[in-house]
């Protein structure tokens, strides 16, 4: 039954509606054996589509951390500029 949908012209979120309609059809001409078959196929679908996600999330958050982490270092070093003038400005005074 799978067989007779074009995965490359179709989304997951086409595919599993489809999927399910067929599964449907399966139970309803009682073919459990086909409708196992589908459902199984749908969890596999699906957990791709949720691993997809996790990923790009995963991406993402990474992409920010390293935003966070050269907006930090960016800070660290202005703090070490002015640290640097404070302590050469101290030094001035005492001589």
């Amino acid at each position: 039954m799978i067989n007779s949908i074009n995965v490359s012209e179709k989304t997951n979120e086409e595919l599993i509606k489809d999927l399910e309609a067929k599964k449907a059809e399966a139970v309803a001409s009682d073919d459990f054996e086909e409708a196992i078959k589908i459902r199984d196929q749908i969890k596999e679908l699906k957990s791709k589509e949720i691993t997809k996600e996790s990923e790009s999330n995963v991406s993402e958050k990474a992409d920010q951390i390293e935003v966070n982490a050269e907006e930090h270092r960016k800070d660290m070093d202005a703090m070490k500029v002015k640290a640097n003038e404070e302590k050469q400005d101290k030094i001035n005074d005492l001589m």
